[in-house]
């Protein structure tokens, strides 16, 4: 039986899109970058709340919570009504002030090497590349989710909710502007494939797996609304739907027309955003890969070191030698034009001759067009990163190892205080300790 059009949708318009292929990829592109075809009436909506906004203070300069993306998502997620987006930002502001959000990527960690590998076996998730508009995969295995194995490994659910909010500040700091510089055009979202085999009753008694999956719902919608771009459920069985019953009143409309839920492993509709082999084979995609070895892997625009270098060209680079929370080892960026040793390493150090090798600051012409591709709003590249602490200071990022190297290199982090990088995450210190080789 054909389906029946809404209240207000010209009948003709479904006919349309299959004839014209303009037309379809006009609608994939509304879909998946939405902030760019705003409505002359939304767009004056983002003008009052950023006048508002920016009257009591509250925007921040060069940071994400102030760029066009991020009052867009807000007024979306109150549909449009900008008294109750400024409402909802400036509660999210306060938010950060309370939880010191601007310091979690360098403060926040679950615990030991041994606490960090237990979690992930009991809560297991990983980023796999991009989508078809450019944004980063994100892969969660919640069927697998062993709420006693966290608890035994003294990970509370404080603790569990803080580690997903700092993903959250990850995402916006760090992987979108990566992924901003690999497509071209502004990121602001998230791909989600969220897998429910093994899902059982047991987790639904479960007080811990509730309380977490109602957290994280609860911080994302307050704190980082419209984060999800689209989100594929995969092998939804009958603990899916009792779930989906439990937790439904917290979702919204907008956000339910965003979740496509298949009762088996990944297809067609999938691959059509997702391509087939960034996601593993036990999961429905062509990526032959253990479990073990996809969670240990974080690969995307945001460890490119050609991304990370624009990045950095641009201002917009976050303190990578800083950040703190994950065991992955990372590879190592060599300093410009620094030595390599007779095992075609590069040396570590931190002397003065080091950092005056490090790539200089370049100037910024009028009108830099960084923001416009991604780049946090104001930042310019002439402009001083020490201002924010999601800023790399000039001269500590380097160059990077040929591919051949980087390929076959995996570093841990040493030096004073036992740094770590966050997963994934490409970084090189002259003066912030070494990067040695495993």
């Amino acid at each position: 039986m054909a389906s029946r059009a809404g209240p207000g949708t010209p009948q003709h318009a479904p006919q349309q899109q299959p004839d014209d292929p303009l037309v379809g990829e006009r609608e994939a592109l509304r879909r998946g970058r939405w902030v760019e075809f705003l409505t002359p009436e939304q767009e004056a909506a983002e003008a009052r709340l950023r006048a508002r906004l920016g009257s009591e203070g509250l925007l921040r300069p060069r940071h994400w919570t102030a760029s066009r993306a991020a009052l867009c998502r807000f007024l979306q997620a109150r549909r449009w009504d900008v008294e109750a987006a400024h409402a909802s930002y400036a509660g999210m502001m306060a938010w950060r002030a309370r939880e010191s959000m601007d310091e979690i990527l360098y403060t926040f960690t679950l615990g030991p090497r041994e606490t960090y590998e237990r979690a992930m076996r009991c809560a297991p998730s990983f980023w796999s590349g991009v989508d078809a508009h450019g944004r980063p995969v994100y892969v969660e295995l919640g069927g697998r989710f062993d709420a006693a194995g966290l608890a035994g490994a003294g990970v509370t659910l404080e603790a569990l909710l803080r580690d997903r909010a700092r993903g959250l500040e990850w995402s916006e700091a760090h992987r979108y502007p990566a992924c901003a510089v690999r497509a071209g055009h502004p990121v602001y979202a998230t791909t989600s494939v969220f897998d429910l085999a093994g899902l059982s009753l047991g987790h639904l008694r479960s007080r811990y797996f509730l309380d977490a999956v109602r957290g994280v719902m609860a911080v994302g919608n307050a704190y980082f609304p419209e984060q999800i771009g689209h989100m594929f459920v995969l092998n939804a069985g009958a603990a899916a739907s009792a779930l989906y019953a439990a937790l439904g009143p917290l979702v919204d409309a907008r956000t339910r027309s965003k979740v496509t839920v298949l009762s088996g492993p990944a297809d067609a509709r999938v691959f059509a955003t997702v391509p087939a082999a960034q996601l593993p084979t036990w999961l429905g995609g062509t990526w032959d890969v253990s479990l073990e070895e996809a969670t240990a892997r974080d690969e995307g625009p945001w460890t490119d070191p050609a991304v990370l270098r624009e990045l950095w060209r641009r201002g917009t680079l976050v303190d990578l030698p800083r950040v703190v929370g994950s065991y992955v080892p990372v590879p190592r960026l060599a300093p410009e034009g620094g030595g390599r040793g007779r095992r075609g390493k590069a040396r570590a150090g931190g002397g003065a001759r080091a950092r005056a090798r490090a790539v200089p600051a370049a100037a910024a012409p009028a009108g830099d067009p960084g923001a416009s591709r991604g780049a946090t709003p104001g930042a310019s590249r002439g402009a001083t990163p020490g201002a924010s602490p999601y800023f790399t200071p000039r001269g500590s990022l380097g160059e990077a190892p040929p591919d051949e190297e980087r390929a076959g290199s995996r570093g841990a982090c040493a030096g004073a205080g036992g740094f770590c990088c966050f997963r994934g995450a490409w970084a090189c210190s002259p003066g912030w300790g070494a990067l040695t080789s495993r």
